[in-house]
């Protein structure tokens, strides 16, 4: 099969956290039908009970959609699933080919004849979106992209995901990559039963690659409650898209966003969403079970089992390099992924300390402006004090404050807010955070 997508630029930036814990449901429909108004042809979105399995909401969830990045989840369940069945080792030096390398951003800047060790270029993939990364796993696991692709889809028909087709491991535009927001939330809650330990690595905050640090792209995780992964996609003819999963009193939701016209409309909006799930007042919901859907064809090969790499020399892929067998290495057990535990988060420094908000005389309104969760009460300090100074004129009726809770394994966390503001305050004032590429979310301050 013929695979020379056009490829472009992908975006990334991300915004929020938790809203109000009683949602209503005109509230939630109103937020969903304004982003189904700006882009009717590419919003969907549902939310899934991790233990059940039970569609709790849906919205076009059905409707054939462009995943992005989003493909990447199918890359690294494949990636995962060779180094469980000890077929790669995370130590394991990848090659990597011209075509690899000639990927358009976002990427790692690998260059051809190199190695990446399969740790780097999982992680290049969890935090950057590297589609140079994602190209060197799929070469040297199939040979070639395309066939690494037809594994994909072929894998996506087991787990269930009967819409979907992959063209490439990178997400990277091709009107024929193609899925929906159902099959994406099966391969999210998938990722998290067959790979627990791996499924950790999504929760990583940054990873170091030669000297640079790439911070992870799903900034929604930095302060929504219990979320602790997992993958954001965009390209134009998608919109912005996310898969998340959060976890709060022993019970986890997955949920899928597509076509959102903001990294902070999508966040805003898979937050309300979770938020609704968690406290039982989603409205609207699918019926629990999936409509008859046309299954996509699986092109070419249809055989199920993945050959093993070790016992293949892959081809030259297409305008790329012919990549030699790592098979030295192959064959030894995978040892179990840890993920590095996330940095302490520090608030950016402003140029000059600034002057401390007025107490107000009495608290006008019972909303905050949460702008991040902190391992320390100083650092949470600092970054609302921060916050104050950038959007000082509309945070004028609010106050410095720091709440104490707990992330979804337990950790203490100190949330930086600025309390004492009314709803309409609080949310303006997200705005022009937002506009300052500032991770903010409206919260009741109970």
């Amino acid at each position: 099969m013929a695979n020379t997508p056009v490829q472009q630029r992908h975006t990334r930036w991300s915004f929020g956290r938790h809203i109000a814990r009683a949602l209503s449901g005109i509230a939630l429909a109103g937020l969903v039908a304004g982003a189904a108004q700006a882009a009717p042809d590419r919003t969907a979105s549902l939310i899934m009970d991790y233990s059940t399995g039970a569609t709790l909401y849906s919205q076009n969830a059905d409707e054939p959609r462009h995943p992005a990045s989003l493909t990447k989840m199918m890359t690294l369940y494949m990636t995962f699933e060779a180094l469980q069945q000890g077929r790669l080792s995370m130590d394991q030096k990848l090659l990597v080919s011209q075509f690899a390398s000639e990927q358009d951003p976002t990427k790692l800047g690998l260059r051809p004849g190199a190695t990446i060790p399969v740790r780097d270029a999982v992680l290049g993939l969890v935090t950057k979106s590297a589609n140079d990364a994602a190209v060197t796993l799929a070469e040297n696991l199939a040979g070639s992209e395309p066939a690494f692709a037809r594994q994909m889809t072929q894998r996506a028909r087991r787990l269930g995901m009967n819409a979907t087709l992959f063209i490439n491991a990178s997400g990277l535009p091709n009107d024929a990559q193609i899925t929906t927001a159902r099959d994406m939330a099966v391969l999210g809650r998938a990722l998290i039963r067959d790979f627990p330990d791996f499924y950790q690595l999504f929760s990583t905050r940054a990873f170091t690659y030669q000297g640079r640090v790439h911070p992870n792209h799903n900034r929604l995780m930095n302060v929504y409650d219990g979320m602790d992964g997992i993958k954001t996609g965009f390209i134009r003819a998608s919109g912005f898209n996310l898969v998340a999963s959060a976890k709060r009193d022993g019970r986890r939701l997955v949920g899928a966003v597509f076509g959102g016209t903001s990294p902070g409309q999508r966040d805003q909006l898979m937050a309300k969403l979770l938020d609704a799930g968690f406290a039982g007042t989603l409205t609207a919901a699918a019926p629990d079970y999936a409509p008859k859907r046309t299954q996509v064809a699986i092109a070419e090969d249809t055989k199920p089992a993945i050959t093993p790499v070790s016992t293949r020399v892959p081809a030259r892929p297409v305008g790329g390099a012919t990549i030699t067998p790592v098979s030295a290495t192959l064959g030894r057990a995978a040892t179990p992924v840890i993920a590095p535990p996330p940095p302490a988060a520090t608030a950016k420094p402003v140029a000059a300390k600034p002057a401390p908000l007025p107490a107000p005389a009495k608290a006008r309104g019972t909303w905050a402006v949460q702008v991040g969760a902190f391992s320390t009460n100083a650092n949470a300090h600092k970054a609302a004090e921060t916050a104050a100074a950038s959007a000082r004129h509309a945070l004028s009726g609010g106050s410095v404050s720091v709440a104490e809770g707990k992330d979804g394994k337990g950790a203490k966390v100190f949330r930086a807010r600025i309390a004492g503001l009314t709803e309409k305050e609080a949310r303006d004032a997200c705005q022009a955070l937002t506009r300052q590429k500032s991770a903010c979310v409206a919260v009741p301050a109970s």
